[in-house]
């Protein structure tokens, strides 16, 4: 049986490792504007006595919520185009697994917010 990386011309791998690492470059600058997001929400809630979910820096906030699963869900996809990147099983690579999750867990953050502000402010 022949060895998959030998089937593929190195060219072609690297294009493929540059698309990649642009996805990701892309995403990880998406998640920085959520973290420079948070300030602008801090800043809010230092100046008003309550926000809404229609405050401008949530608007924004949600926004990204579309965003980044999109994203994150192409880089899955064309991922496991790339042999060199593949799991056991061809599955998709864990440190991707890892992003993917951890990104979705700080979606829960929305729900314990609005909780918070219905509760406490």
């Amino acid at each position: 049986m022949a060895q998959m990386p030998a089937l593929i011309p190195k060219e072609v791998e690297i294009q493929r490792l540059k698309k990649v690492w642009l996805i990701v470059i892309a995403m990880g600058s998406t998640a920085a504007s959520v973290e420079v997001d948070n300030f602008v929400d801090g800043s809010l809630h230092q100046t008003s006595i309550r926000d809404s979910a229609f405050t401008p820096a949530h608007w924004w906030l949600y926004s990204h919520f579309i965003t980044l699963p999109l994203g994150w869900g192409a880089a899955a996809i064309y991922d496991r185009k790339i042999p060199v990147l593949r799991g056991p099983n061809n599955s998709m690579n864990t440190g991707l697994k890892m992003t993917i999750l951890g990104y979705l867990a700080t979606m829960f953050t929305i729900g314990v917010n609005e909780m918070w502000h219905f509760w406490f402010v």
